[in-house]
């Protein structure tokens, strides 16, 4: 592409560049030239609304009833003469239980299908 040019245009390219490159418009626009480029460069732009409230997730009574039964299944241990604590950090998911001085953390999950 560059043999099509001769040295006097490929020199007045080469100046033209350098003029662009400190910043100077070549080619100037009017007033009004601005105004429509400026309105054709714009986008509507929607206000993100940020929701920082937490989702409240609805009770799963099932879960609960499980946790029940496994939490009375282990209050029923000290009758074995063996002393337990129960510890119910989330009553339709974890808690925690020491026997025997070790303790332990059963945590029930209801996969999706």
């Amino acid at each position: 592409m560059i043999s099509k040019f001769t040295p006097a245009e490929l020199a007045e390219l080469a100046e033209f560049d350098k003029m662009v490159d400190k910043g100077a418009d070549p080619y100037p626009l009017t007033a009004e030239q601005k105004k429509v480029a400026k309105s054709m460069t714009k986008s509507d732009r929607k206000v993100t609304v940020y929701n920082f409230n937490k989702r409240e997730r609805k009770p799963n009574d099932d879960k609960r009833e499980i946790m029940e039964f496994i939490q009375k299944g282990i209050t029923l241990l000290p009758e074995t003469g063996i002393s337990t604590t129960i510890e119910v950090t989330n009553p339709e998911r974890e808690l925690v239980f020491t026997y025997n001085g070790k303790k332990y953390k059963v945590t029930l999950s209801a996969p999706r299908k």
